[in-house]
């Protein structure tokens, strides 16, 4: 897939001096990227758990806020973690390996 993604590389400034890498993809990208996001959508999103909000239809912060203040309630233990550069770290080879293995075909 990577050939398939023109992306324009830029940097944007962060509050601490620093500089955040940004890629914006071309409008045909784009058009593959959406296409790509809702195929996966309608496979994945029965196969995960409803607790889970990060892009996901009619999810959002605010019900991922709701559901932890209803955890809290419950009196249930509620842990904080950062995953710090997570999506700078991702490895783009081992995306396509578990898309390849959910729909074969898709991630070459």
């Amino acid at each position: 897939m990577q050939h398939l993604l023109d992306l324009k590389r830029t940097y944007i400034p962060k509050s601490n001096g620093k500089m955040r890498p940004l890629g914006v993809p071309s409008k045909d990208t784009r058009y593959m990227l959406t296409g790509i996001t809702l195929f996966l959508s309608k496979l994945l999103n029965p196969r995960i758990g409803n607790y889970q909000h990060g892009f996901r239809e009619n999810k959002s912060c605010a019900t991922a806020l709701l559901d932890l203040y209803d955890e809290i309630r419950a009196g249930k233990e509620v842990y904080e973690f950062d995953l710090k550069s997570f999506f700078n770290t991702v490895s783009y080879k081992e995306v396509c390996k578990s898309i390849e293995i959910l729909v074969p075909g898709l991630g070459n």
